[in-house]
Parts: structure tokens; sequence; C-alpha cells
């Protein structure tokens, strides 16, 4: 499997659009999961209906990079948490090729895929998963959450678990408290993090890590 870990969903952008069509196919089938949200904004499938599907306030961010890649419209497929079921995502995950994760609450995505009860079809999965941000978050067995506007206290989450020999701090700027956050990981969990900036991902395929842009490697005990 493929595992593509960035920051936002300019897939397309110059610095990374040439290696990721190594990976992105036009004949791919594509199954958004936008289950990242905060329920005080996205309240009912109406909501979600606003928000991701066609017209709706971030439907040409996840899509239009898509488009660049050669995908069709009609093979990317959005699934709105509040009317689906099992099994009706089970059959749409084993039946795509590309699963994507998008940016907002890592810890609210794993809540929501626990209720729906497909975490172990997610970790099954063999083809493409693209994360963004807290997207690429949940693609790890266990993640650090740095304070900011949504989150008061640092604290952990538990993620589906597709690599678990390393951790990543999102949106990395430099700053004092997202460098103090991972001082705080690298002593508490001893493990290697990647800190990838705005133009910066990882591609993981077959254990290998690969840095892409600007990412900087703090190394674990």
């Amino acid at each position: 499997m493929t595992n593509i870990l960035l920051n936002n969903y300019a897939l397309d952008a110059s610095w990374c659009f040439d290696i990721l069509r190594q990976h992105i196919k036009p004949a791919s089938k594509v199954l958004v999961l936008p289950f990242s949200f905060h329920e005080e904004v996205v309240r009912s499938a109406k909501d979600v209906e606003r928000y991701y599907e066609k017209y709706g306030k971030y439907y040409e961010a996840i899509v239009s990079p898509l488009l660049n890649f050669g995908i069709k419209e009609e093979d990317i497929s959005i699934v709105n948490y509040y009317a689906t079921d099992y099994e009706e995502l089970s059959n749409q995950i084993k039946n795509s090729d590309i699963i994507y994760f998008t940016e907002g609450l890592p810890d609210k995505m794993m809540e929501r895929i626990d209720k729906l009860g497909v975490k172990e079809e997610l970790l099954a999965y063999t083809n493409v998963v693209i994360g963004c941000s807290a997207g690429a978050m949940v693609q790890l067995e266990r993640y650090h959450i740095t304070p900011d506007e949504d989150y008061s206290e640092y604290c952990y989450g538990t993620g589906i678990g597709y690599a678990n020999d390393f951790d990543i701090e999102v949106h990395y700027d430099c700053s004092y408290a997202k460098k103090m956050s991972i001082r705080r990981a690298l002593m508490e969990e001893e493990k290697n993090i990647y800190a990838l900036g705005n133009e910066g991902g990882l591609i993981i395929e077959d254990n290998k890590v690969e840095p892409i842009g600007h990412v900087t490697l703090f190394e674990g005990k």
C-alpha cells in the first residue's frame, strides 16, 4: 500500500505534483471521508452537503486537484457521515482505489470511524491512502496534538495504525508551541518525529518513509 501524508488539499501544487502522480492514477476511484468536522458546525446530512458535496464550501478545494491528475469527477465519492452505514461504507472502501481523509479534527474523525465500525476495514486496505493534516495524523497508530484554537491542551490520540514507529507534526512553522510539542513527544514517546512544513509531506511505501518538500526530522532515542 501507499500512504501519502500532507498538510492541505493542494495535491497538484508544483512542489509535489510530479511525485504524487506516480501514485495517483487517472483511472482511480476515490473515496473521500470528511469525518473530521466539528459537530457544532456540521450537525446533519444537509450540513455535510453544504460543506462537502458539489457547490459546497470545501468541494472545489478537495476535488479540483484530483481532476488535474486525470481522475474523473464521477469517480470521486464523498461520504455523508449522517447518511451512511457500516454495510454501505464497507463496500465503498473495498471498491475504491484511493481513500482520502480530510483536514479538521483527528479525534473526531477517529470517533466517527469507530462509530461506523470500519476501522478494521480501513486497516486492511491495501491501495492508496491520502490524508491532509488531521487526515495525515490518523494514519498513525498514535499521534500527538499540539495546542491550538481547537485543542486547549497537549494530548495524544489513537489512529488507524498504518504506521507505528514515528510521529508527525503538521503545519510546522518553527514556532515555540510547535517546538515545545515536538520536544515533549520526543521525551515521552522516544520516536522519530517528522515535522511537515506547509509545502512538505511523507510518502510511505513498503514500510519505507520518503520525505518530500519541506520536512524536518527530529530523531528520537
